[in-house]
């Protein structure tokens, strides 16, 4: 079964408070990924990862699926992968060709 390990240092947070309202912002903080680790689960179904948690940004739980075979081969392991929010909420400003609150940050499947 996959892990989750984030790829970005610690650094401080300096994301948008969590009483305020959201808007769209296509946006990546440090600490994006180092959320992600610690609460999002990893399943494997049909050839797929399914990684579920919340949002760091926006805290809404969605699902973000990964196709093994197009991101890592049979010898290959701890590609780095790009997680985007998809969550279904509406937030002001999002584009309507877009999901979510705007959020993204790299992990490692290992």
């Amino acid at each position: 079964m996959a892990e989750l390990v984030h790829t970005n240092p610690s650094e401080p947070d300096n994301s948008s408070s969590p009483q305020q309202p959201l808007t769209y912002d296509e946006v990546s903080e440090p600490q994006f990924a180092e959320l992600a680790v610690a609460s999002f689960t990893v399943e494997e179904h049909e050839g797929m990862t399914i990684l579920t948690g919340p949002c760091p940004r926006c805290g809404r739980v969605f699902r973000f699926p990964v196709a093994a075979e197009v991101f890592r081969g049979p010898e290959e392991e701890g590609e780095e992968i790009l997680v985007y929010c998809l969550s279904s909420a509406d937030f002001a400003a999002r584009p309507p060709d877009r999901t979510g609150c705007g959020a993204y940050w790299r992990l490692n499947l290992v």
